[in-house]
Parts: C-alpha cells; sequence; structure tokens
C-alpha cells in the first residue's frame, strides 16, 4: 500500500469524508455569520441607529396630487424609519462584502 492510500485511508472516516472537513466547514460558517452580524449592526449604528420596528413610511399624496418634499441629507435616521428598499439595499451590501471575503478565502485554499 502506498503512502497516499495509508494517508487517505488514515484521514477517512466511515462515510467517505475527511474527519477533519467538519469542523473545518462548521468554523468557517461561524466566521461568516459573525462577521454577517457584525457587519450589520456595524451599518445599523452608521445610519444613527433608526428605528427598524417601525412600519415603512407610506408615501403620502397632497392633496393636489404633488409629492411631499423628501427629509433633507442631514436629518437624523431616528426621526424616520427606513424604508422597504433602502432596508433590502443593506441586506444586499452586507451579504456582497461577506461573500467577497468568502471568495477571497476560496481563492486561497484553491491556490495553496
Amino acid at each position: 500500500m502506498s503512502l497516499t492510500a495509508k494517508l487517505l485511508a488514515r484521514d477517512q472516516s466511515k462515510n467517505g469524508w475527511p474527519e477533519r472537513l467538519l469542523p473545518n466547514v462548521f468554523v468557517v460558517l461561524l466566521i461568516g455569520t459573525l462577521l454577517t452580524l457584525s457587519l450589520g449592526a456595524g451599518m445599523w449604528f452608521a445610519l444613527g441607529r433608526p428605528d427598524l420596528t417601525a412600519p415603512p413610511p407610506v408615501p403620502a399624496v397632497t392633496p393636489t396630487g404633488a409629492q411631499p418634499p423628501t427629509p433633507a441629507i442631514g436629518t437624523p435616521a431616528r426621526a424616520r424609519s427606513l424604508t422597504v428598499a433602502e432596508r433590502l439595499d443593506s441586506v444586499k451590501l452586507i451579504l456582497a462584502i461577506v461573500a467577497g471575503f468568502g471568495g477571497v478565502v476560496a481563492l486561497t485554499v484553491a491556490y495553496r
């Protein structure tokens, strides 16, 4: 039996997966989850801790049919709740950042 076959036989569990693979996958998933939560909390603080429990604002139409003015750029986020589009854009941004880190890790592992 060759050395490679011995190493593979030693590293395989009963179901054919390497024994060290499952803990590594668990650690990577844990790091991804912690990164997602920390980026979400950081973005929430950066936006001024807006109220996420309030329903999104309904665009009001004035009697003349014109849209009311939008809040100024400097308006604190606590003064209004986030719209659905803003909430979804925040989630997309967080997941894209985490996916980017995962891609860098995958490319590094594949290169080695």
